[in-house]
Order: structure tokens, then C-alpha cells, then sequence
């Protein structure tokens, strides 16, 4: 007795019901096994397969170097098309309470909390810069009278102009990271601060 031969459509139905009923995602050889198993031959089984695409009833996905397939039932449609609604709402509000997060974190934290590598640099550029105001004060005077004293103070102000000049650098290097990570302007840090908006290498 010859063996009755599967339709299209039947093809159809059995792929079908292999996706729907394992709701699951499969490559295309994966896919190829399970139709063996259930009478879909490998000559039929892509042309089935991608019928089954174009009528919109399987959907295929390029991740990585492989195609992965899936069909789910309608039912299973509703849920994860409610779900997907319900994930869109809490995302929304998610990043609602991240922004105004963000913005109080940007008031609070920066118009307030003192951060300790921070105070650091500002009190060394500050201390630096009274020491060589002074010292040029006082090389007006060893000018006139010693020329020796005169020299090792200059040397003593070049030595300072050395190590404003890196603590200038590394408060530029603040500012640039300060202003980008909380959209600040240059005006704004130099406010918060307590910076002179003119400050600069020293030469």
C-alpha cells in the first residue's frame, strides 16, 4: 500500500504546530531535525518553512552568524504584546525617575558635596598661587640689595610657577570632566567653586 503523500498545507500545519507547541526559538537546522522526525522531507522542507515567512505566520531573526525562527500562538501574541505594553510603561517611568534623579543629583551633589580629591586640587592651586604673589613681592626688594638673594628666589618662583602650573593643568582637567558629566557651564564650576573665572598658567 503506497503511503499517502502530505499536502502543502498539511506540511504547513505540522511546521506550525512543532513552533507553536515548543514556543520556542530555533536555528534553521535545528528546525530541519524536528520536521524530519515528524514526515517533512529536507526536498520540501525550506519551500514549506518559507511560505510559512511570507504569509507573516513564522518570523525569522539574524543574531550573530545564524538565522533563528519562532511562531508563536495567538494567545501567546496577547500575552507578550500585554507584556511588551507593561514593559513600555515601567521603562517610561523608569527613565522618568532616573532624570529627575539625575537632576538632583546635579544640584545636591554638585552645588553642595564637597568631594575630597576635588578640595584638594582648588586648596593647592590657592596656596600655590599666594606663594608666588608673595614671593614676587619679595623679589622686588632682594633685587635692590642682594643679587644672590635675588637669584635663589627666583629660582624658589620658577619652582612654584612649575607646580601652579600642573595644579592649573589638573583643575582644567576637572573642570572639562565636571562640566561634561553634569552639562555645567565653564561660568557655573567656577562659581561652585570659588574660582577666579580668569585663572591660567602662570608664566
Amino acid at each position: 500500500m503506497a503511503v499517502k503523500r502530505m499536502t502543502i498545507d498539511e506540511k504547513r500545519e505540522k511546521l506550525l504546530s512543532i513552533l507553536q507547541r515548543e514556543r520556542n526559538f530555533f536555528t534553521l537546522k535545528e528546525l530541519e531535525k524536528l520536521s524530519s522526525k515528524a514526515g517533512i522531507n529536507e526536498q520540501s522542507f525550506k519551500d514549506v518553512l518559507q511560505s510559512l515567512i511570507d504569509d507573516n505566520i513564522v518570523f525569522v531573526e539574524k543574531l550573530g552568524s545564524s538565522n533563528y525562527y519562532w511562531s508563536f500562538s495567538k494567545d501567546d501574541g496577547k500575552i507578550a504584546e500585554s507584556r511588551h505594553e507593561d514593559v513600555i510603561k515601567e521603562n517610561s517611568e523608569l527613565l522618568q525617575k532616573l532624570q529627575s534623579l539625575e537632576e538632583t543629583f546635579k544640584l545636591e551633589k554638585v552645588g553642595r558635596e564637597q568631594n575630597e580629591k576635588r578640595d584638594q586640587l582648588i586648596q593647592n592651586y590657592i596656596n600655590l598661587k599666594e606663594k608666588i604673589e608673595q614671593q614676587e613681592k619679595d623679589l622686588s626688594k632682594f633685587s635692590l640689595c642682594d643679587p644672590k638673594a635675588y637669584d635663589k628666589k627666583m629660582k624658589e618662583v620658577e619652582d612654584f610657577k612649575v607646580s601652579i602650573n600642573k595644579a592649573t593643568d589638573n583643575l582644567f582637567a576637572l573642570q572639562s570632566y565636571v562640566c561634561e558629566k553634569f552639562n555645567l557651564e565653564n561660568k557655573e564650576f567656577y562659581s561652585q567653586f570659588g574660582l577666579d573665572e580668569e585663572m591660567d598658567y602662570v608664566n
